[in-house]
Order: structure tokens, then sequence, then C-alpha cells
């Protein structure tokens, strides 16, 4: 049982360092931190993409908690690449509440998935397979909260059966209303 479980840490820490060097490659902006955690840093992405990048991961587990991501609150500037890397199988992303103007996203199951946040506001997503687990997240855009009452609205709304700190924890976090 012990050999399986350290196993199974290596092939994602296999993973894990595919998808950075990946990452490396094609937009050359990592920066590896020295506790051993990868990280988008706030350079340029690319040459074609003039933001800076940022990933969130997509966990089973992470600091005593289950099915997380990571961070689970973010505060970016319109323009700015969001990277959700899926380091374990069976989670998605998708907008629950988003700016009015904001275009709808929703990932493939097991799959990373990224997109460019343009209009400022406050973005709530969610991974639909754990959405009842408190698997949710809050991306703030700039420094509008326009659309704030109304993704905590949906975020109270939401049939969230464990973690359901996250909310206030997540929505505490954002700038002066």
């Amino acid at each position: 049982m012990l050999y399986q479980a350290f196993f199974n840490r290596c092939i994602v820490d296999l993973r894990r360092i595919v998808f950075l060097s990946t990452l490396v490659l094609l937009n050359g902006c990592l920066e590896v931190r020295s506790q051993g955690q990868s990280r988008i840093s706030s350079q340029p992405c690319s040459h074609d993409h003039k933001g800076s990048c940022h990933v969130i991961e997509m966990l089973n587990y992470s600091k005593g908690f289950t099915h997380v991501f990571s961070p689970g609150f973010l505060k970016i500037k319109p323009g700015d690449k969001i990277i959700f890397q899926s380091l374990n199988h069976g989670h998605n992303v998708m907008s629950v509440s988003i700016p009015e103007g904001a275009k709808r996203w929703e990932s493939n199951l097991s799959h990373s998935f990224s997109l460019v946040l343009k209009i400022p506001g406050v973005y709530f997503y969610k991974c639909e397979p754990h959405d009842s687990a408190g698997m949710i997240g809050v991306i703030q855009v700039g420094d509008s909260l326009n659309n704030y009452s109304h993704a905590v609205k949906e975020a109270e709304s939401m049939n969230i059966l464990e973690n359901r700190f996250r909310i206030h924890e997540y929505f505490s976090q954002l700038g002066e209303r």
C-alpha cells in the first residue's frame, strides 16, 4: 500500500514536470521557487500575449483539504492569462458568474485550460463534478466589483456540502466594494 502511494505521487510529480516544461518552451515565463513549487510569474507570457500569466492548479488534495483550486482566489489585471492546470484526473473548470459582456467558459474533463480575462469584475467558477465538495474559486480582474452581489448570490445558492467556508474566504479577499 505504501509503495502504491509513493508510485502515485511520483506519477503526479512527473506529469507536473512535463506540463511545466511545456509551459517554459511555449510561454517562457516559468518561475521556479526554492521550495520546489512552480508558478507562472508576472512576466509577459509570450511574444503574442502582452499580459501576465497565472496558474491555478486543479487538485484532489492540498494543504489538508480535498477538491481544491490552488490558489482559490486570485486578483489580476485586465488582459492577463489564466492557465487552469489539470494535475489530477476528474476535474474541469466552468464559469458560474461573470461580468456583463464576458464570455462563459467550460473546460474538458481532466484537461488543462487557458483563457485571457479582459473585462474587469468578479469571475466565480467551479469544478462541475466536485461543486458539492466546494471546489470553487474567485478571480478579481482589475478593481471593479460591479457584479459582486450576483456572484455571491450564485455562490450561496449552490448546494455545497463540504468546504462551504471557501465562499466567505475567497469573496472576503475582494477589494473594497
